[in-house]
């Protein structure tokens, strides 16, 4: 399996998790392009709601640990990244803009999804 349906196939497990645990998922694999900039500048893998809360989660995905924890695997410029893609996301959905919002960290290793809440200040 290559790394964009390994990715691919956590996403989902990991939408189902959110599903199942009662989040509503808003917007998978949502993209923040700038004009006048080439390529994609910010993804968020998966946004949802629960308890007026808004989640913004990147999830990792990996068949062991051998490169190290899914977790360590989110770089700063991710992060940022990030951030302009949730700033475009509210500006498209202004009913949301009063809301919290959390990043969370989510790892799927050998189908088993681990969440870390609020991972990293927002």
């Amino acid at each position: 399996m290559d790394s964009y349906v390994l990715g691919r196939s956590g996403e989902a497990l990991a939408k189902e998790f959110l599903e199942k645990n009662g989040f509503q998922i808003l917007a998978q694999n949502f993209q923040f392009y700038r004009t006048g900039v080439q390529g994609r500048q910010g993804e968020i893998d998966l946004i949802a709601l629960k308890n007026n809360v808004i989640h913004l989660c990147e999830v990792k995905t990996r068949r062991g640990n051998q490169f190290g924890s899914p977790f360590e695997q989110i770089t700063r410029k991710q992060v940022q990244n990030i951030k302009q893609a949730y700033h475009y996301f509210i500006s498209k959905n202004l009913h949301l803009r009063n809301l919290n919002v959390q990043f969370n960290a989510i790892a799927v290793l050998d189908s088993k999804v681990e969440v870390i809440f609020n991972a990293i200040e927002f």
